[in-house]
């Protein structure tokens, strides 16, 4: 039997170009109609045949009776529709495409599945944290914000924080040599290099640009900054903690008791 299968090596297309592309456009579809399926079954079919030939010991199975169990048929777009839904699917852990024999499929053994589907329960659980985390930070705009810094967990509040040491550039223009030679600089500071990977690993996790600006963005819409933020004195980190005596001598001035320096030009002043 000829199967198209696009995308499989070494699968002869013996027909013409136009009919082609569109046998294989409707492969595609087949194949993307397939996993919507899929994800709306959550794979139990899939675990259902999985566990079949688990139970009769089979540890190799070719694709045409893996469609014929999966979806009635073996024709060319049924066999590309199911080797889509065994690859990209929700049980995408019961089945790994052989190395040796082309077109069939491993049965992976009840121990190994019950590892890759814990991973896999991790990693679905992780994404839905961040997606969680976005929609927070893109709702902070609005009247009735999700996003309350106090309530994030301590990673998250850490990487939020991180973005301060990248956002404090946003005013600094690239093109600009002496700006761009500071920027530069700030940037190779060993001092920030852990803080400046933290805050772009969570920039690249929340879908946004690694840039300064993207940064600001990010603290301006969770409200840790505004739009008026002064981001030179946040970059050059002037003291704000000064010594006792400094501190005294300070407090004399502002109350008056200490007379301000003479001016020894007072005579010599014409403004």
């Amino acid at each position: 039997m000829q199967h198209i299968l696009p995308g499989i090596r070494s699968v002869d297309n013996k027909i013409n170009e136009q009919d082609g592309l569109e046998a294989i456009q409707q492969h595609k579809l087949a194949a993307t109609t397939a996993l919507e399926d899929d994800r709306d079954t959550e794979g139990a079919e899939v675990a259902e045949i999985w566990e079949l030939l688990l139970d009769d010991d089979e540890t190799l199975v070719d694709l045409e009776t893996l469609s014929d169990l999966l979806r009635g048929d073996s024709t060319s777009m049924s066999c590309y529709a199911t080797r889509a839904t065994l690859i990209y699917g929700v049980e995408n852990s019961c089945f790994k495409p052989s190395s040796k024999v082309e077109n069939s499929f491993e049965i992976r053994t009840a121990e190994v599945v019950g590892v890759l589907r814990a991973k896999a329960k991790v990693e679905r659980e992780e994404v839905q944290r961040w997606e969680a985390l976005k929609e927070r930070i893109s709702s902070s705009s609005s009247t009735s914000s999700l996003f309350v810094f106090e309530e994030e967990e301590i990673e998250v509040q850490q990487s939020l924080l991180s973005l301060k040491l990248l956002g404090c550039l946003a005013n600094l223009e690239p093109d600009d040599k002496r700006e761009s030679i500071l920027m530069e600089d700030y940037l190779k500071s060993a001092a920030r290099t852990e803080s400046l990977a933290t805050a772009r690993t969570f920039l690249r996790n929340l879908d946004r640009k690694q840039t300064p600006a993207s940064a600001r963005d990010v603290l301006v819409l969770t409200g840790l900054w505004n739009r008026h933020t002064h981001l030179d004195l946040i970059r050059l980190d002037p003291p704000i903690e000064f010594a006792a005596s400094l501190q005294s001598e300070a407090d004399e001035l502002v109350s008056g008791r200490t007379l301000p320096v003479a001016d020894v030009d007072v005579d010599r002043r014409r403004d």
